[in-house]
C-alpha cells in the first residue's frame, strides 16, 4: 500500500471513529437517570416513563417524547420543555414554576393542582387537558389552544378562580 493510500485510510478511519463517538455521546444522555439539569433534548425513549416525584429542576427536555409519562409530583422548576410531546402525560401536582413549555403538546394530559406560576405556555396545545385546580397565575398563555380544557377551580393568569364547569375558558 502506498503512503498516500495509507494516509487516506488513516483519515477515513479517524473521521469514522469521530462520527461514531459523537453519535454515541448524543444518544448517551437519553439513557441518563433523572436528575437536576439532565439533558434529554430530542430523546424519543421517554414515552410512558415513570418519573413520579423525579427532580428535573433545570432539565433540558426540549423536543423530548414524554407521551403518556408519569410526571406526577415531579420537580420541573425552570425546566425547558419547548416543543416537548406530553400528550396524555400525568403532571398532577408537578411543579412547573418558571418552566418553558412553549409550543409543547399537552393534549389530553393531566395538570391537576400543580404549581405553574410564571410558566411559559405560549403556543402550547392544551386541548382536552384537565387543569382542575391548577395554578396558572402569572403563566403566559398567548396563543395556547385551550379547546375543551377543563378549568374548574383553576387559578387563572390574573389570579381569578375559574368557576365550576369552566371548559375552554375561565368563567
Amino acid at each position: 500500500m502506498t503512503s498516500i493510500a495509507k494516509r487516506k485510510l488513516t483519515l477515513v478511519c479517524t473521521a469514522l471513529a469521530l462520527c461514531l463517538s459523537m453519535t454515541s455521546a448524543a444518544l448517551a444522555g437519553c439513557y441518563d437517570p433523572p436528575r437536576p439539569k439532565v439533558d434529554w433534548q430530542d430523546c424519543d425513549n421517554m414515552h410512558f416513563a415513570n418519573l413520579n416525584r423525579a427532580d428535573l429542576r433545570g432539565a433540558n427536555l426540549n423536543r423530548a417524547n414524554l407521551r403518556g409519562a408519569n410526571l406526577s409530583f415531579a420537580n420541573l422548576i425552570g425546566a425547558s420543555l419547548q416543543n416537548a410531546k406530553l400528550s396524555g402525560a400525568n403532571l398532577t401536582g408537578a411543579d412547573l414554576t418558571n418552566a418553558d413549555l412553549r409550543d409543547a403538546n399537552l393534549t389530553g394530559s393531566y395538570l391537576i393542582g400543580e404549581n405553574r406560576s410564571d410558566g411559559n405556555l405560549t403556543g402550547a396545545s392544551l386541548r382536552g387537558t384537565n387543569l382542575r385546580n391548577a395554578k396558572l397565575n402569572g403563566a403566559y398563555l398567548t396563543g395556547a389552544d385551550l379547546t375543551s380544557a377543563y378549568l374548574s377551580g383553576a387559578i387563572w393568569t390574573d389570579g381569578k378562580k375559574c368557576a365550576e364547569g369552566s371548559t375552554g375558558r375561565c368563567n
